[in-house]
């Protein structure tokens, strides 16, 4: 096992550049208008920022290049007044014109967009109504011959995370257990156990666990399963450790927590599935504190968080181990 103090992925670093350049001319105006007033001297009459200006507001994030290099699909989001929440749209821009197109319309809290290898095909994640009650779904969004974006999941407790197979055939998505005393809860007997969970849970939380669907939909197979869980993190954040599939299609890490409590997020370790059997293996002698584990591009190594010299309080760092 060896350490790095920088990595760099090649398609990161062209969509950091690229993304840079989009941005360069707005930055530029910013700074023109910036030095235009900052040369007049204040008035009085100088316009304050107020609440009707909240809507203005456009956020955008989670910029994905097309595997082909001249599209970005990202999420673009605006305040909404009325309904004390924000509303979401994935965009896709052209990255030599700079033209833009909406990819969705009134789909609640979209967000994650993902493109499949060949890049013929975007996955995202939606609100969808299960049972009774709206949860985070995959839907899958054809590219090349247009058409309506299809639900591919049916997890009842919602999707945490997902990631294509290299051959675009399949999906894995991480979604947490059904609580061991579902029915007692449905007859709102819902008291819970305080545990090491942070002050707002209103649950006592399940295991997450992994499962792979065809990416056309259908049923999906369970891949792990037990009193341990991946880790999870509070909507609207991203994954607290996204899954990585091996190049081949045959092997996928995660990083194991000991429960599904947040308190014990330390209690965390790298681990190799192995797709087709479900055996599991660690990868490292390590016995917490690993996260962010991510296959290298020809499948011999894994590169992982870890913090320096074993201590918690110092920085994470990435470290490299064969896979």
């Amino acid at each position: 096992m060896k350490r790095t103090s920088a990595c760099r992925n090649s398609r990161g670093f062209i969509a950091l550049r690229t993304i840079a350049a989009l941005m360069l001319p707005a930055l530029l105006l910013s700074c023109a208008v910036f030095a235009t007033f900052a040369s007049k001297p204040a008035t009085a009459q100088a316009r304050r920022f107020n609440l009707s200006d909240i809507p203005k507001i456009v956020t955008a994030a989670d910029a994905q290049i097309s595997p082909d290099g001249k599209s970005i699909a990202f999420v673009v989001s605006r305040s909404n007044m009325e309904t004390d929440g924000h509303d979401r749209q994935l965009i896709l821009i052209d990255i030599a014109t700079g033209a833009q197109r909406p990819l969705t319309f009134e789909r609640k809290d979209v967000g994650s967009p993902r493109w499949s290898p060949t890049g013929d095909r975007l996955a995202f994640e939606a609100l969808f109504r299960t049972g009774k009650q709206d949860q985070q779904q995959v839907f899958v969004l054809p590219m090349e011959s247009g058409g309506e974006a299809f639900k591919i999941t049916d997890a009842t407790n919602g999707i945490e995370q997902f990631a294509w197979s290299p051959d675009g055939r399949q999906i894995a998505f991480v979604t947490a257990d059904d609580a061991p005393n579902k029915k007692e809860i449905e007859k709102h007997n819902d008291a819970f156990e305080v545990d090491d969970d942070d002050f707002l849970t209103t649950a006592a939380p399940t295991p997450s666990h992994i499962w792979l669907i065809s990416a056309q939909g259908g049923n999906a197979r369970r891949l792990t399963s037990g009193s341990w869980s991946l880790p999870k993190s509070a909507p609207p954040s991203p994954p607290a450790s996204p899954v990585s599939w091996s190049p081949d299609g045959k092997w996928i890490t995660f990083v194991k927590q000991s429960n599904p409590h947040y308190g014990d997020s330390d209690e965390a370790t790298v681990q190799i599935l192995n797709v087709e059997t479900g055996e599991i293996r660690k990868l490292t002698n390590h016995e917490k504190f690993e996260g962010f584990s991510n296959f290298s591009p020809d499948g011999s190594q894994i590169a992982y968080w870890y913090p320096r010299d074993n201590d918690p309080n110092n920085e994470n760092e990435i470290y490299v181990a064969p896979a």
